[in-house]
């Protein structure tokens, strides 16, 4: 009988008004920056991290950050909070995901939204 593989942790990373429901969803860490400088460096170090499976960013902390990686894992992936929902492309968020763990590319029809 082969052991199951260690559960991987999910790391949010938000500004501090956004920590409480964070911690109410029961994200395993969660972690509070003002800065998309002092997010930029806690994805790198969490990155390198082998205990972590997917890192969560607050959408108007991501902007500019590359988020995506040879690596299989962490799997990092902005959210948005309230007001921010123009921040985030459904495609441009989904699209390299799929990509990467499926293995096939999508293509949403120019002019649509899904939904």
């Amino acid at each position: 009988m082969s052991a199951r593989p260690a559960r991987k942790k999910v790391v949010a990373i938000c500004k501090p008004e956004l920590a409480p429901f964070m911690h109410a969803l029961g994200i395993d860490e969660v972690h509070e920056v003002s800065t998309e400088d002092e997010a930029r460096s806690l994805v790198e170090q969490i990155s390198d991290r082998s205990d972590v499976g997917v890192v969560l960013i607050q959408a108007s902390l991501s902007r500019g950050l590359d988020i995506e990686s040879r690596r299989l894992y962490p799997v990092v992936t902005p959210f948005p909070a309230p007001n921010e929902f123009e921040l985030v492309d459904p495609g441009r968020l989904y699209r390299p995901l799929i990509r990467r763990y499926v293995g096939v590319e999508i293509r949403l029809p120019e002019g649509r939204e899904s939904g």
